[in-house]
């Protein structure tokens, strides 16, 4: 009789473990998919800021006239 409870509580405890073990591993996956994320993000935000200096270098050639025109059609196309 002992033995089987022994038995019982070791078992409810690996499964326990397993479950926590399992949950770990999903914790683990969305960090991973976390930083991917960010990743992506900080990529388009370089890609953003790249665009910004080229737009302010083609204000300097061009003249602010045609920059407005410029921005306002970056802006649509943003959208």
């Amino acid at each position: 009789m002992m033995l089987e409870l022994v038995d019982k509580l070791v078992w409810k405890q690996e499964l326990v473990a397993k479950v926590e073990l399992e949950e770990l591993v999903v914790m683990v996956e969305l960090v991973e998919m976390l930083e991917l994320v960010a990743k992506m993000e900080l990529q388009e935000l370089v890609a953003m800021v790249e665009l910004v200096e080229m737009l302010e270098l083609v204000a300097m050639l061009v003249g602010p006239v045609y920059m407005v025109e410029l921005v306002e059609t970056v802006v649509v196309m943003a959208w």
